[in-house]
């Protein structure tokens, strides 16, 4: 995205900085999945020193009588600050939970900012107050603005404790975006914005759209980015900082380059599966050439670099620091333009197969360390059968999961072949 562009957005979000009201906590928290993991660039650093500005001013201390106040408290929280009010926010959040709608008074139930503040608080300390929500957000699911419903898609995410739609929650929200909208309020600039948002989110979710609906979604995202310049200059400078945010958070990454991410982890994970098969023909060669074989963990990680790169031509080893019963803070393998790093292992009796659950488990310290990387391939590589067939589905199972440490999240697969 073009500065110039960026320009505007920044503009409005600033605004709201200067106040560190709850507008600059909600835009900023918007923000944070798509540029902390972002690389180092021109955006990165504004962002950053906006949020620890924000974050910088003590939230008023006392009871806090108005909505807006408990919801920056539970974006403060989500923002892992203010961990000492976390009881007080749960007494709260059930107040506002309670409260019914009386204009022009700000409410849970009918102001958006409102909604996501608080949202994003249970979520992180007080998860067992989202069934309470979930009902409400979802009664009005087909009746709101685009806008409202792409919102409050957002809160289910964030009543879950995160900022990312879950594969659960992604078919619901590509049919709000593709599905016919007679019910719904026409479409104004903001309902196209949410929408432009939400289509990008979903390209970065758990969820794995099938072909038709990966194309819907890129039609989609690449008629709002050409429309977006035009759209800013309608709009600017009457946008909502919350708006501001979602544009800015859409156009950040490309929808070309959130596609080629899907596309290489999704060719990676092929090259696993058909890891044995390229192993065999190295391992049969023609006219008694001398077979190429699988010995060791390093035999793995050769063979595995010289398929892949043809796949990710920026895949590259790291540095092969000494590892503590198979661990350490580095990755086998990274790529920053899929966001992506490789974990390999080879399993060399079934004494090792047992220790090889504990040797995938990556430290903390990797995500200092790579603070690019949101998704993790771990290759387990067992030709010897030495994991029985039948608990290979569970072994993965247990191990790809999902995990949040320091407000980031990062995804781990698992594949035993």
């Amino acid at each position: 995205m073009l500065n110039s562009d960026a320009d505007p957005l920044w503009e409005c979000i600033a605004d709201s900085v200067t106040r560190g009201d709850l507008e600059a906590h909600l835009a900023l928290f918007v923000l944070q999945s798509s540029l902390r993991s972002t690389e180092t660039n021109s955006l990165t650093a504004p962002w950053s020193q906006a949020l620890a500005s924000v974050l910088s001013e003590p939230l008023k201390s006392g009871p806090l009588n108005r909505p807006q106040d408990v919801a920056t408290l539970g974006l403060r929280l989500a923002l892992g600050r203010e961990s000492g009010r976390a009881d007080e926010f749960a007494s709260y959040a059930r107040r506002e939970i309670a409260r019914e709608p009386l204009p022009p008074a700000a409410c849970f139930r009918d102001d958006s900012r409102v909604l996501l503040g608080i949202a994003a608080g249970i979520g992180r300390i007080a998860p067992g107050l989202a069934a309470d929500v979930i009902p409400i957000l979802r009664q009005r699911h087909h009746l709101c603005s685009v806008q409202q419903a792409c919102l409050d898609t957002l809160a289910e995410a964030l009543l879950s404790g995160s900022t990312a739609i879950s594969a659960q929650l992604a078919p619901r929200a590509y049919d709000l975006l593709t599905a016919p909208t007679i019910s719904r309020p026409p479409a104004e600039d903001r309902d196209r914005i949410a929408a432009f948002w939400l289509a990008t989110r979903l390209l970065d979710s758990e969820w794995r759209p099938n072909d038709s609906q990966l194309a819907a979604l890129g039609n989609l995202i690449d008629d709002t980015a050409r429309a977006s310049r035009p759209m800013l200059r309608r709009v600017h400078p009457a946008l909502d900082p919350l708006d501001a945010a979602m544009l800015l958070d859409a156009m950040t990454a490309a929808p070309a380059t959130q596609l080629t991410r899907a596309s290489g982890l999704d060719r990676l994970l092929l090259l696993v599966d058909r890891f044995s098969a390229s192993v065999a023909v190295l391992a049969h060669r023609q006219r008694d050439r001398t077979p190429l074989t699988i010995e060791d963990e390093y035999d793995v990680q050769d063979l595995f670099h010289a398929l892949s790169i043809a796949i990710v031509p920026d895949i590259v080893r790291e540095d092969p620091t000494s590892k503590l019963a198979g661990r350490s803070s580095r990755l086998d393998f990274t790529s920053k333009s899929l966001r992506l790093g490789v974990e390999l292992k080879h399993v060399r009796s079934g004494s090792h197969a047992k220790e090889v659950r504990e040797e995938l488990l990556v430290d903390e310290a990797t995500y200092q360390v790579h603070p690019f990387v949101e998704t993790v391939i771990a290759f387990v590589n067992d030709p010897g059968a030495h994991i029985p067939l039948a608990e290979r589905a569970a072994f993965e199972a247990d191990l790809s999961v999902t995990v949040t440490i320091e407000g980031r999240r990062v995804r781990y697969l698992v594949r035993i072949r």
